[in-house]
């Protein structure tokens, strides 16, 4: 088996939240709009189930890289988010160097950087796409 042979070998990683407020036109990525606090929970406990099989199946040390991105992160109900990324860093076997959590302007607030402060990351991606109003607007994004 592949992953058993190869164990001990560094692997970054990244996990989609494919949480959204809206879809936008321009957006290839698979989201869900508007989804209830129930089906982000359920769907933050299968990933990390999954992250647990890859873990074993794998056995990659260290991790280095946590990108944790979209969809939107930072429209995840905040005590949902807190507790999905203290328990993602948890099952992986080294803390990673860089853990980086996705966000976009219109849902960044203090509360969300507090958040995943707290769950150790040290980076944060905003989904700027353009600062021109009209642009926005035909990109189907918030201002």
């Amino acid at each position: 088996m592949i992953g058993r042979r190869a164990a001990g070998f560094p692997a970054s990683l990244y996990v989609h939240l494919p949480f959204c407020s809206r879809k936008c036109a321009y957006c290839d990525f698979f989201s869900v709009p508007g989804a209830d606090a129930g089906t982000i929970e359920k769907t933050l406990d299968s990933e990390l189930r999954e992250l647990e099989f890859l873990l074993e199946t794998y056995s990659p040390r260290p991790v280095p890289t946590l990108y944790v991105g979209g969809g939107t992160p930072s429209v995840v109900p905040r005590d949902l988010l807190g507790s999905f990324l203290r328990r993602l860093v948890a099952r992986l076997p080294s803390a990673p160097g860089e853990f980086t959590v996705e966000a976009n302007p219109e849902s960044l607030d203090e509360d969300f950087i507090g958040t995943v402060a707290e769950a150790g990351a040290n980076r944060l991606s905003l989904g700027i796409q353009t600062f021109d109003a009209e642009r926005l607007r035909r990109l189907e994004r918030a201002a």
